[in-house]
């Protein structure tokens, strides 16, 4: 969503703009059935240092991995922490048996991003984010579920493989 965002930035900017003419404030405050306050949807207009932050957190969220397709050439592909949750998620059969790798996946991604000058201002954040990864990743170790899950996949996979 935040890339969509950056990408619509200027029709955004031009809704904002225009918006207080067409449709009046986005809301109003009222206190003791009074209005206190308009709120016009200029309030929420992106200063360049606004989206250079969409950007940066657009960036921050995206999870950069290597796939080899031959010996002389590897597709890098991006994959936001939204579509590795969906990964879990969006399947007709289990899934458990990916939640190890794809905790992994984003753990390094965001370990490499929180060492990274870009995101320095991003690091108190990145670091509770990984510590949260970090609980339910320990949480594999006290509960058997995740290795009958990778045993059930194995097993199945040599099944149709014999």
């Amino acid at each position: 969503m935040l890339e969509r965002a950056y990408k619509l930035r200027e029709p955004i900017l031009l809704f904002v703009a225009t918006a207080d003419q067409r449709f009046g404030p986005i809301t109003t405050i009222r206190g003791n059935s009074h209005i206190k306050k308009h709120i016009p949807w200029t309030a929420f207009t992106f200063s360049d240092d606004d989206w250079k932050r969409v950007r940066e957190a657009a960036d921050l969220l995206a999870v950069r991995y290597a796939v080899p397709l031959s010996q002389d050439y590897v597709l890098t592909l991006v994959q936001d922490s939204n579509r590795i949750q969906q990964a879990s998620s969006a399947e007709k059969r289990p899934t458990l048996w990916r939640a190890l790798p794809l905790i992994e996946e984003l753990q390094t991604a965001w370990e490499r991003k929180r060492d990274n000058p870009r995101f320095a201002r991003y690091r108190s954040a990145i670091n509770d984010g990984l510590a949260k990864l970090n609980k339910y990743y320990s949480r594999f170790d006290e509960k058997p579920a995740y290795i009958i899950a990778l045993g059930n996949v194995l097993l199945s996979l040599h099944c149709s493989t014999t």
